[in-house]
């Protein structure tokens, strides 16, 4: 608070002042209270509203930038009195303020959020949406393309690594989309989504589609997380104004449409908006609505595709879900389990395909054929606290031999949390059971911690086999792995084989087991019996 005479001297000023401004009275005397004012930020018509009120006496409040001693501008809210001491003829003029940066950064900064996405810094959906409308109404966007952009299987890896990786991913994706296009044509749209709004001039269309792979090729190359590298893909839906759409929602929801069917397509998929593919969203969220309860309805079985060994009398498979609607006939897991993942349905599921597989192990082992039975856990079973109990009660209930039972996590979830990792494996392994590593190669394993995860198994993933034996450099990471795994002595399983020439190579190189077309396609559990039945005497005999 400051009061002043009736031309504005400062008379006296309270402590409070001092400690806003770091004046004091005797650095202010016989200044004008104007002094404190920044004109730079202040317009004019306020500083006349404020002349006026004083001369004609009026009660006046409002915003004012001030300045500190350091010459620091500041924002206040100030109010101007008059008062009358009948002691003195002359009125005085009574200016209490407060400084208000703190409420004016808050304010800014949700003035900011709500245009804007936290994680990243880029426009949010609502933002986009705005944009792109007065793209539309003001300009002349005849080769207008908005591109929705999705990681593929980002929730699976942002489960397994943890959120903070995940948040880790996301912002190193808004930044290399910035380096394509500029801040004012980018948004994130929510979760793992983003969109670019972008303009082609001459050969629209493959502009467009060069485009498109320009932002994948961007996305696919490595993350660092950690100090660890990560590799993702993304699948990217385009939509084009106007044939997709006139407004900015229509163009927008096409876009989503396109990306989601990129993504069911595959790693890495693209497409471009088509009347078709609304029907193809509606299939999918009706795909989404029978896999509710088709569990309880029987609609799951599981086929069994057998691993043979050189040199071993035991025969061991891998069980594979699959799944027959009435309505949709047989669905592919590729389609399915995706969507388990998504909405939460893939812990029962697992469950299911945990007791489904021990009931006819079990019965095999009690019709003199013992087989061991392996089946991958999810990134939920693993993240659930009574995996070991689930586990257990499997075994109990269906009385398989643990010795039986093999269990397959991914590399990448062996990253999430190495630390936790071991203590649940370690806590399986003392069950009796097996564990193996699926998809091996196509992670990041840490050394230190690989050697001390209680391991059976390295499952070499299908993308490196097959160039072999013509890749030199595919047939050198097996290499490295088979060596790897006989350091650590842990036996190796080939995954994906499918011709003589894979199969000699890796019987040379010391593979251990051999899994693939070549050998048997995943097969239900009559036709799996009669296979192993016939290869029993020959693993016998060996």
């Amino acid at each position: 608070m400051l009061v002043t005479d009736g031309n504005g001297t400062i008379l006296r000023v309270n402590p409070a002042f001092s400690r806003t401004t770091g004046f004091g009275l005797d650095e202010l005397s016989p200044k004008s209270w104007r002094h404190l004012l920044d004109t730079t930020y202040t317009d004019r018509e306020t500083l006349r509203e404020v002349l006026r009120a004083r001369k004609g006496n009026q009660y006046w409040r409002g915003e004012l930038w001030c300045r500190r001693k350091d010459q620091a501008s500041f924002p206040a809210l100030v109010s101007l009195s008059t008062y009358h001491d009948p002691l003195i003829s002359e009125a005085r003029y009574i200016i209490v303020f407060s400084d208000i940066s703190h409420y004016k950064q808050a304010q800014a900064k949700l003035a900011f959020l709500s245009k804007h996405d936290p994680l990243t810094g880029l426009s949010n959906r609502d933002q986009f949406r705005f944009v792109l409308s007065h793209r539309l109404d003001t300009g002349n966007p005849s080769n207008l393309w908005i591109y929705c952009i999705g990681l593929d299987r980002f929730k699976s890896i942002n489960s397994s690594l943890g959120d903070d990786a995940g948040d880790q991913i996301l912002q190193q994706v808004g930044k290399r989309l910035l380096t394509l296009v500029g801040v004012e044509h980018l948004a994130r749209l929510g979760n793992d989504e983003f969109a670019v709004l972008t303009e082609a001039l001459e050969d629209a269309e493959e502009q467009a589609s060069h485009f498109a792979m320009q932002l994948q090729s961007i996305l696919a190359e490595p993350y660092e997380i950690d100090g660890r590298p990560l590799f993702l893909t993304a699948g990217v839906g385009v939509a084009h104004y106007p044939d997709d759409g006139a407004q900015a929602d229509d163009l927008l929801q096409a876009a989503q449409a396109a990306m989601a069917q990129a993504k069911q397509s595959g790693r890495q998929g693209l497409k471009f908006f088509s009347a078709e593919l609304t029907q193809e969203a509606r299939s999918h969220i009706d795909m989404i609505g029978h896999l509710r309860g088709a569990r309880e309805r029987g609609e799951f079985t599981l086929f069994y595709q057998p691993r043979l060994a050189d040199g071993s009398d035991q025969l061991a498979v891998e069980a594979l879900i699959r799944w027959q609607s009435p309505e949709l006939g047989w669905v592919s897991p590729g389609e399915f389990i995706p969507l388990a993942e998504d909405t939460g349905l893939i812990g029962d599921i697992g469950r299911w395909v945990l007791h489904e597989a021990c009931r006819q192990g079990a019965y095999w082992n009690d019709h003199s054929l013992p087989v061991r039975i392996s089946i991958n856990l999810s990134v939920e079973q693993l993240r659930h606290a009574d995996i070991v109990d689930d586990v257990c009660q499997a075994l109990e209930a269906s009385a398989l031999p643990p010795e039986l039972l093999e269990l397959e996590i991914t590399e990448t979830m062996m990253a999430a949390d190495p630390e936790a990792i071991i203590t649940l494996l370690r806590a399986l392994k003392n069950l009796g059971v097996s564990l193996a590593v699926d998809d091996f190669g196509t992670g990041y394993s840490s050394m230190n911690y690989l050697k001390r995860f209680p391991l059976d198994y390295l499952k070499i993933d299908r993308s490196f086999i097959e160039g072999i034996p013509a890749d030199p450099d595919d047939c050198a990471i097996i290499r490295a792995i088979v060596a790897l795994a006989q350091g650590l002595k842990v036996r190796t399983v080939a995954e994906g084989v499918e011709t003589p020439d894979q199969l000699a190579y890796l019987r040379a190189l010391g593979v251990d087991e051999i899994q693939g077309f070549l050998i048997a396609r995943p097969a239900p559990a009559d036709d799996t019996e009669t296979f192993l039945r016939s290869r029993e005497p020959q693993a016998h005999s060996n």
